[in-house]
């Protein structure tokens, strides 16, 4: 059953062993390129109200890991504008059989994006984003540890425009932490026979990053 929350939890132990480095930014010579990767807890409420028939369900509770890249563009106030783009991974697991193991629910997100930044060296960000978000409810059957996997059903799968809004604040100079609220609406659910109506937002990430 729990074949995705290992793999999510080695992408953030590697996240938190990136070495800290120095992230100046002047008036004069302000950095361009911000990039950052960061990995949390995703919580979801909906998602979590969804059962099969048999009274089985997912956890609301799961894991993911977010790729960012973003550009300084303008000075709005004391705030830097940034524009960019913001890759996210996110999923749980279930109690609901498929054919050969239980489902497990994945998310993926692309979003351009705009950042506030404020402050020169700890920065605190104000962040709003919207763009394609996708959700799928599939199977793995692995073999020897592992090493050899395939996927045998894909019981739901939809995509949906959705957006979100959120904050990070400093927890040094590199490391921070992280809130957003998403909204997605991926509509009826089907394919393991459930009774719940729809798959919608709000969910929630309370995720740990560095920036750089």
């Amino acid at each position: 059953m729990n074949h995705l929350l290992p793999v999510t939890a080695v992408a953030v132990l590697m996240m938190s062993s990136v070495a800290i480095a120095d992230d100046v930014v002047d008036n004069d010579t302000a950095k361009q390129w911000f990039w950052s990767i960061s990995g949390g807890i995703t919580a979801w409420e909906n998602l979590g109200d969804i059962e099969s028939i048999a009274g089985d369900g997912f956890d609301d509770v799961g894991l993911g890991f977010e790729f960012a890249l973003h550009k300084r563009v303008t000075q709005w106030g004391s705030a830097d504008v940034l524009i960019g783009v913001d890759l996210g991974f996110f999923g749980t697991d279930s109690d609901i059989r498929g054919l050969y193991s239980d489902l497990v629910m994945r998310g993926l997100y692309l979003t351009p994006s705009v950042k506030l930044g404020f402050g020169e060296r700890s920065r605190f960000f104000l962040e709003a984003g919207a763009g394609w978000y996708n959700v799928d409810f599939a199977e793995f059957n692995c073999y020897t540890l592992y090493t050899y996997c395939f996927e045998p059903e894909v019981a739901f799968e939809a995509n949906a425009l959705g957006a979100y809004l959120g904050f990070r604040v400093p927890l040094g100079r590199v490391a921070f932490l992280g809130f957003r609220a998403h909204q997605a609406d991926f509509g009826q659910v089907s394919g393991i026979d459930s009774a719940a109506d729809r798959l919608e937002g709000p969910f929630y990430t309370l995720f740990v990053g560095a920036g750089f």
